[in-house]
């Protein structure tokens, strides 16, 4: 996923194909494989009267290909979102084996002004694709940025035009490029090797033109921006990745561990619901986009509590980040359904997981305690024990069904509204919210 974290240069190099392709005004075969969704956005901002909108399918399988299969592309002529799309795909200019990502804008003169993540579309099905709603996000003047306050200098690094690393020191944009160092990572503009940004963690030197400026210090997060855990791990299938993060370096696996990219740990860039960090590798320009949304294992199932995606050069990994339990620990879970039913009589079923790995709560009628595990592909609940204190039948009976619900439990999702549920391994479900 996201062709936004790809940066400004590769939404303005795909817009510069897309227009050139144009619209050809060909009829597609009857065969065509359709495309359909919408596109939209969360904020309160109204697309101006001559908007034009763009979307457009690629072949994204070999890095730095990305060649432009199909496009659409229309004038707004007023309308707001949501702006529903239909994109026709010769089929014929399909080649099997070969993955296709489609990916959306809307211009404003010319110019993205709101992107889309890319979107993988599987053309190998026989009737037309129903994507839904392709949300879009504003786009950046320069993506991946890094603040820096060198004195009374502020200075940003990120990916520019063409994918190149800039560097922006008030109105002044410099083309730079990594050159080796001993430690941290170090960028020297393509023009004047005397400009210089070398940066070491949180704090950085600056040159320019010869003329070395006072240290520089990463900027400080605004407020609301999310606070990186200081370790943590996020993993990917098809392909297989890991990506490990700690204070000190960034290590990404790729092909089942064969290749192996270490770098030191870029600063990490605040986002509405997560952050961002961005360096350059051998390899090209390596991107770390994490959303604090909850993100299920496609391999197991497990639910994770960040999203992830890593973009490297022109190819990008999509994957689940974050412990687990994380969903599950801290404050009381209270059961709304059992079994598909409500609790009797207004009763109170509840669930905390400890960190100590103890499950406690209330039963219906007594207080219970298990022990709880994670394991590769689900949840371990029990036995559990219970105190023993008489209630009406009506209790005891439903505190009997909870309890051995517990010991069947082999796995948990968190539902789009933040429900806990609890899946046994016969089906039955326990569905619990705070």
């Amino acid at each position: 996923m996201t062709w936004l974290r790809r940066g400004l240069g590769a939404i303005v190099a795909w817009i510069g194909l897309a227009m050139l392709a144009g619209c050809t005004g060909v009829v597609p075969p009857a065969d065509a494989l359709v495309v359909t969704g919408s596109l939209s956005y969360r904020a309160r901002i109204a697309l101006p009267p001559d908007a034009q909108a763009v979307v457009e399918l690629r072949d994204v399988t070999a890095p730095g290909d990305g060649r432009v299969v199909a496009e659409r592309r229309w004038a707004t002529q007023g309308r707001q979102v949501p702006l529903p799309f239909e994109l026709a795909v010769d089929r014929r200019a399909l080649v099997d084996g070969r993955r296709y990502a489609l990916r959306a804008a809307v211009l404003f003169d010319g110019r993205p002004a709101w992107v889309s993540d890319t979107v993988t579309v599987d053309v190998r099905v026989a009737g037309p694709v129903a994507l839904g709603t392709l949300w879009l996000a504003s786009a950046p003047d320069l993506a991946f940025a890094s603040a820096w306050q060198c004195g009374d200098v502020e200075v940003r690094l990120g990916i520019g035009r063409g994918e190149r690393v800039t560097m922006t020191v008030g109105a002044r944009r410099h083309e730079m490029r990594q050159v080796p160092t001993a430690s941290g990572a170090r960028y020297e503009a393509v023009d004047d090797p005397t400009t210089w940004l070398w940066t070491r963690g949180d704090r950085a030197t600056l040159s320019l033109r010869g003329r070395a400026q006072p240290e520089c210090v990463a900027q400080t997060p605004p407020a609301g921006g999310t606070t990186p855990p200081t370790a943590w791990t996020a993993r990917g299938h098809e392909p297989s990745w890991r990506l490990d993060v700690d204070a000190r370096r960034l290590v990404l696996e790729l092909d089942v561990g064969r290749r192996r990219i270490e770098v030191p740990a870029p600063p990490a860039q605040p986002l509405r619901d997560g952050w961002r960090q961005v360096t350059t590798t051998r390899d090209g320009p390596l991107a770390v986009t994490v959303r604090e949304r909850v993100c299920a294992d496609v391999a197991t199932g497990m639910p994770h509590p960040l999203q992830v995606s890593v973009s490297l050069g022109a190819r990008t990994y999509s994957g689940c980040g974050g412990d687990p339990r994380e969903l599950l620990v801290g404050d009381e879970w209270r059961v709304e359904r059992l079994d598909g039913r409500a609790p009797v009589d207004r009763s109170r079923i509840t669930l905390r997981f400890g960190n100590d790995g103890r499950l406690t709560g209330s039963a219906s009628c007594n207080r219970f305690s298990a022990p709880w595990q994670l394991h590769g592909e689900g949840l371990r609940i029990g036995p559990a024990v219970a105190t023993r204190m008489a209630c009406p039948p009506p209790l005891m009976d439903q505190e009997d069904r909870f309890l051995r619900l517990l010991e069947r439990v082999t796995r948990f999702e968190i539902a789009a509204d933040g429900a806990l549920v609890l899946v046994a391994g016969d089906g039955d479900r326990l569905v619990a919210r705070r």
